[in-house]
C-alpha cells in the first residue's frame, strides 16, 4: 500500500488517480498498528496523521463548533463517533469522509465541492436540504443521509440537490452510471428515466407511498431488495429488457395484486415472498 507522501507526491496531471489512492489509503488506516510519531494532536484532542493531512480521530467532547484544519484531504473511518460535537466546518480540498466518520453531528454539515467520496452512514440524518457535491464520484449506498422524522413519527422531507455530474436526479432517481442507486423522491407514481439499466439493491426500499412505478424499456436487471417493503405498490409491468429479478426484489409488498412480466427473467425463488396477494 502506498503511504500518504508518495501519493500526495503524485503531479497534478495524475489528480484522478491520487485521490483514488486517497480513498483507498483510508479505507486500510484502521488495519495498520499506527506509529505515534507520525500523529499529531491539536489543542482540541483532534488527532492528524501523515503530516497532518488525514484527520485520524476526535479524542474527547467538543463543546463548540469545530473547524478541520486547512489541508486535511481525508477523515478516517469513525472519527468522531465516540464523542460529542455542536458544528463541524469542512475544508475545501477534502476529498473523502470515511463510513460513520460525522453521523453523530446534530447540525447538517456543509460539504464542499471537492468531496469525491462519501462512506457509510458518513454523515447525519438532519438535513432539510442536502447537495452531492460537483467533484462526488463515489458514495456508499448508506451513506445518502435518511429523512427526518418529528415527533409524532411522521418522516418529513428532505429536498435532494446534485451538483455532481456523475449522479444526476432524474424523476427523484439518483442515478450512477445506468444504475438507479436511490429513489429520493415521494411521489405516488414514479417513472424510472429511460437509459437507466439496474435498478440498484433497495433503491426503493420502505418507499410506502409509491403506488406504481414505470419501467423502461432499457432496464435489464432488478436488484436485491429494489422494491422491498414498497406496501402501497399495487401493480407493476417488467419489460422484457429485464433478464434478472433478485432475491426479495418485491419483499413484503403486501398489496401488490398484479405483475405483468414481459418476458423471460431469471427470477430468484423468494424475489415475491410476503406478496400474498400477488396475482400473476
Amino acid at each position: 500500500m502506498e503511504n500518504l507522501r508518495n501519493i500526495m507526491g503524485l503531479s497534478d496531471y495524475d489528480n484522478e488517480a491520487r485521490n483514488e489512492l486517497i480513498i483507498g489509503y483510508i479505507r486500510m488506516i484502521n488495519e495498520y498498528d499506527l506509529d505515534s510519531r507520525d500523529l499529531w494532536t491539536d489543542e482540541k484532542g483532534v488527532v492528524y496523521k501523515d503530516n497532518k493531512k488525514i484527520l485520524y480521530k476526535a479524542t474527547k467532547n467538543l463543546e463548540n463548533d469545530y473547524t478541520i484544519r486547512s489541508g486535511t484531504v481525508a477523515i478516517c473511518n469513525h472519527a468522531f463517533d465516540k464523542v460529542e460535537v455542536q458544528n463541524i466546518f469542512l475544508p475545501e480540498g477534502l476529498i473523502a469522509i470515511g463510513d460513520f466518520a460525522l453521523f453523530r453531528f446534530k447540525q447538517p454539515i456543509e460539504l464542499p465541492s471537492s468531496v469525491e467520496y462519501i462512506g457509510e452512514t458518513a454523515l447525519p440524518n438532519v438535513y432539510k436540504k442536502f447537495v452531492f457535491p460537483k467533484s462526488l464520484k463515489e458514495i456508499h449506498r448508506n451513506g445518502i443521509p435518511m429523512p427526518r422524522f418529528d415527533t409524532s413519527g411522521k418522516e418529513l422531507d428532505v429536498e435532494f440537490i446534485s451538483e455532481s455530474p456523475e449522479f444526476p436526479i432524474i424523476n427523484g432517481c439518483l442515478i450512477h452510471y445506468g444504475e438507479l442507486i436511490s429513489y429520493l423522491g415521494n411521489d405516488t407514481h414514479v417513472v424510472i428515466p429511460d437509459g437507466v439499466t439496474i435498478i440498484g439493491v433497495n433503491a426503493f426500499y420502505c418507499k410506502a407511498e409509491i403506488q406504481g412505478v414505470e419501467i423502461p424499456d432499457t432496464v435489464t436487471k432488478i436488484g436485491e431488495g429494489a422494491f422491498g417493503e414498497c406496501t402501497s405498490l399495487e401493480s407493476i409491468t417488467i419489460p422484457a429488457s429485464v433478464t434478472q429479478i433478485s432475491r426479495g426484489a418485491f419483499y413484503n409488498c403486501n398489496s401488490l395484486q398484479t405483475i405483468n412480466i414481459l418476458g423471460t427473467p431469471d427470477i430468484a425463488q423468494d424475489a415475491f415472498t410476503k406478496c400474498p396477494g400477488l396475482k400473476q
